[in-house]
């Protein structure tokens, strides 16, 4: 659990900020919808793509401020998207959640491209913590810079 005070502060930033989730099973992409909701996000900032190539053509009009996607996708999947994403300069400071539910994925292929990673099952809480943590290093890295 963060600490309170760090996550008021964090949280006070949620309003503002433009989420795009990323993942094949409708289900998923409206549960962690529901979840920024009650977190503070607010609805009209948070876009939907259901791979990795309609996300790209989604962020032809938005750069989201925090992306949560899933890795086993069709046609780009969640890690061919994260490794070109990286190469962009504009976009390679955008804080990103990688999820899956394979087992035999690891974290070290795709550390050098995302902030976070969960596999599934996770719990709610978990997911929020990992939203407060990879939010709140961004917020030090624009601070510090």
């Amino acid at each position: 659990m963060i600490d309170p005070r760090v996550t008021a502060i964090i949280k006070k930033r949620f309003n503002t900020m433009k989420v795009l989730l990323i993942d094949d099973m409708m289900p998923n992409i409206k549960n962690n919808a529901m979840l920024l909701d009650e977190l503070g996000f607010q609805k009209k900032n948070i876009t939907s793509a259901l791979n990795g190539a309609q996300a790209f053509s989604k962020m032809m009009f938005i750069k989201p401020d925090l992306i949560i996607t899933d890795w086993n996708m069709p046609m780009v999947d969640g890690f061919m998207f994260v490794k070109k994403l990286r190469e962009i300069e504009a976009y390679r400071d955008i804080p990103i959640i990688m999820v899956t539910a394979e087992p035999d994925k690891s974290m070290e292929e795709v550390e050098p491209y995302v902030d976070a990673f969960l596999k599934k099952p996770y719990t709610i809480q978990f997911l929020e913590d990992m939203i407060y943590t990879v939010v709140g290093r961004k917020m030090l890295k624009e601070q510090n810079a």
